[in-house]
């Protein structure tokens, strides 16, 4: 099963077996510097992608330049446990201060259906 976040599921607990998958897409404009970050906190849960996606255009013509986009985080649920997934938009360099957005999400993996 895929379980599908958005920065709408800021806080929200969801409930996963072995084997799930679970994709967030933030939206991201990378130009401006600032960038999510995942950190996993538990061993339920190991992050497996992380990539960058531009939209399609809708005139070949039109410019991409500082266009945004989305990240996608791609996690993979290993085992039973508790992880909570914290993700957050930021200047790495500039540290703590410099987070625009954050998005934590609880995950609880069971054994099994």
């Amino acid at each position: 099963m895929t379980i599908e976040l958005t920065s709408a599921d800021d806080g929200r607990s969801v409930v996963a077996t072995p084997g799930d998958e679970i994709v967030a897409l933030l939206a991201e404009n990378a130009t401006t510097g600032y960038r999510w970050h995942a950190q996993v906190h538990g061993d339920a849960v190991a992050l497996e992608a992380d990539g960058y996606r531009t939209p399609s255009l809708p005139e070949p013509s039109e410019p991409v330049f500082g266009r945004g986009g989305q990240r996608e985080f791609r996690f993979r649920v290993l085992a039973p446990g508790r992880t909570v997934l914290e993700l957050k938009l930021w200047r790495e360099w500039e540290g703590e201060s410099s987070v625009l957005d954050r998005v934590t999400v609880t995950v609880e993996a069971t054994p099994g259906r």
